[in-house]
């Protein structure tokens, strides 16, 4: 059976990220999975860490590195909280010619649900399947009028595409969008996501909200029970991370944005970046910094035992 292409977008920051998303889909699926990284600006020795630390995740094919030239980008535009390395998604159909459909899927997030199963959904006559976005009262309706779709037009994520990349190809959408994303940049101020939904709105099937667990989904827990319940995909969207937050002693400490910590954590510390990340931590907060990395580390490690 052929490997499930899994992409991923990722800069040198954010690689021990896409390595605990990495071990997380292996964990979890019982099919061979096939690994793609658009990479910018890493070092070839970060890549080989990479590598050496995910060789022995079940059912992995290996790691196929394409990396992310710099005219790619120009020209885009983005906030300080995010990289420009974010638009580099809509080139995967361009770059990864061997594939027919490839699953693509931000870093922030863990997967806990089988990919075999995502993977094999249809896509009738639509180009790409994204997961509706529901984390706002208003349904996203002045985005929707700031981007000038139809008010009936599903707002979607863009943390998770899975693309059909021949009907991708064959309508030209990577043009597409670079041609619109540099006609007038200020309509974007969810970036790659507003540009997708922009253009998009009419040629993507929605996929189930158990593919994308957000925690702003929990304030409407009656309506989504059964997505909480059992998510196929946790994704920690927002500016507050898991790693940048302490695991709870318990899993009853979890609250509000702090869902979902003690998952991360427990998958982190699988990864040859573990102690990277514990750092990233450990420069969080006066009494955090205060303790250092080693005892981070091990509070982290006692903590996760409960």
């Amino acid at each position: 059976m052929k490997a499930i292409p899994v992409c991923m977008v990722v800069d040198d920051g954010y690689l021990p990220f896409a390595a605990t998303t990495l071990v997380s889909i292996c964990e979890n699926t019982q099919e061979k999975i096939a690994c793609y990284i658009l990479a910018h600006n890493i070092p070839s020795e970060r890549k080989q860490k990479f590598e050496e630390g995910v060789q022995t995740l079940k059912g992995l094919c290996g790691v196929r590195w394409i990396d992310v030239r710099d005219e790619w980008l120009e020209g885009l535009v983005v906030g300080k909280h995010i990289s420009v390395v974010t638009y580099a998604r809509i080139f995967i159909p361009e770059v990864v010619k061997a594939e027919e459909k490839v699953l693509f899927t931000d870093v922030d997030v863990l997967f806990q649900g089988d990919v075999g199963e995502l993977y094999r959904e249809k896509f009738d006559d639509c180009v790409i399947c994204a997961v509706p976005e529901d984390d706002v009262a208003d349904g996203h309706r002045e985005d929707k009028k700031r981007l000038e779709i139809p008010e009936d037009a599903i707002y979607f994520s863009a943390g998770l595409l899975l693309i059909d990349c021949e009907k991708w190809r064959a309508g030209n959408w990577t043009k597409r969008l670079l041609d619109d994303v540099k006609q007038d940049v200020s309509k974007f101020t969810c970036y790659d996501q507003d540009l997708l939904n922009r253009n998009m709105y009419s040629s993507y099937k929605s996929l189930s909200k158990k593919w994308c667990w957000i925690r702003q989904r929990a304030k409407f827990e009656r309506a989504n029970v059964e997505y909480l319940k059992d998510p196929g995909i946790r994704h920690f969207n927002g500016r507050v991370k898991p790693w940048l937050c302490l695991p709870s002693f318990g899993r009853l400490g979890e609250k509000g944005v702090r869902l979902g910590t003690n998952s991360f954590w427990l998958v982190a510390q699988k990864t040859v970046f573990f102690d990277e990340i514990c750092s990233i931590r450990a420069k969080e907060g006066w009494v955090v910094r205060l303790l250092g990395k080693s005892l981070v580390q091990k509070l982290i490690v006692f903590l996760l035992k409960f």
